[in-house]
């Protein structure tokens, strides 16, 4: 089904997932609305968007942006393989987050599209995919996950690399080249 509540909680699923594979911690993920705030995953650390944290975080922020609508299309896609990611609403806060992230680099907001891809790719491998579904699950029958029971769905599943988020940069780079110059 392609209910509201079922697009929040896949959207959710994969910007925890995210957090996950990046290595920053989450306190608490919810697809309620009623508190003002909005559907949302909290991290541990919380992270706001500035020049200090894109330079130290920036790619993982970019991965993590993008993971909400990467799930949302890998849920739509399952569900209508015909689909268009046309068709997914309700990101326009994560792309505004993107921009913000990449100026913060130093990037050219055309990057999106390389770190939108990437966002996509990760969530699409089988391991971090039943994540997302199993957070997405008790989302939809929990309406939240504290920092504890996202961890639990989290065990067996690795962390990224440092040599991954080297490399990504340098993936970046060659793509750049490729598409823009």
């Amino acid at each position: 089904m392609r209910d509201d509540l079922t697009i929040r909680a896949y959207h959710e699923a994969g910007h925890a997932v995210a957090h996950w594979l990046g290595r920053i911690d989450v306190d608490l993920i919810t697809i309620e609305s009623n508190d003002g705030k909005g559907p949302r995953v909290e991290s541990a650390s919380g992270l706001a968007i500035n020049s200090h944290t894109a330079k130290l975080f920036g790619q993982q922020m970019l991965i993590i942006a993008w993971a909400g609508w990467a799930a949302d299309l890998a849920h739509l896609k399952s569900m209508d393989p015909q689909a268009s990611p046309y068709e997914i609403e309700g990101w326009g806060s994560d792309r505004e987050k993107v921009f913000a992230i990449l100026l913060a680099m130093g990037l050219k907001t055309r990057s999106e599209g390389f770190y939108q891809e990437e966002a996509r790719q990760l969530l699409q491998k089988p391991d971090a995919w039943e994540r997302v579904v199993a957070v997405a699950e008790a989302l939809m029958s929990h309406d939240s996950l504290s920092r504890f029971e996202f961890g639990g769905l989290m065990e067996g599943l690795g962390h990224l690399s440092s040599a991954y988020w080297s490399d990504l940069r340098k993936r970046h780079d060659l793509w750049w080249a490729e598409h823009f110059t």
